[in-house]
């Protein structure tokens, strides 16, 4: 599976890619594969997640900009950091449900685009 991350503000911190598939605990827990990239050079970036079996997935990502692991938020609850979700899901109010996010993999191999949100 290919996915292709755009919208990148720096490249400071990490990149947290959290793989789901169904919808219990998305888009915060219980994920099928999570992915921690340390060092990217771009405002894109590609990566490649060997490996995963066809089926329904949906895709969390955070531009962990100083690296804690977590995704910092103001006194309001509003992020401070990226963030952005397959189908390129617009946060308003809240997160997407699973199936506002959900895509299929299957033998037609296309790469997932995902813009983060600032």
């Amino acid at each position: 599976m290919d996915i292709v991350v755009t919208g990148l503000k720096n490249t400071n911190g990490q990149l947290m890619i959290s793989l789901s598939k169904g919808k219990q605990g998305f888009p915060h827990n219980n994920y099928y594969k999570q992915i921690f990239i340390p060092d990217f050079t771009s405002p894109e970036f590609n990566i490649t997640i060997k490996g995963i079996p066809n089926g329904n997935y949906a895709v969390s990502l955070l531009h962990d900009e100083d690296s804690n692991g977590k995704m910092n938020r103001n006194l309001i609850r509003i992020p401070k950091e990226g963030f952005a979700f397959s189908r390129n899901y617009k946060v308003l109010l809240r997160a997407p449900k699973y199936e506002e996010a959900n895509f299929d993999i299957d033998t037609i191999k296309k790469p997932v685009v995902i813009k983060l949100q600032y």
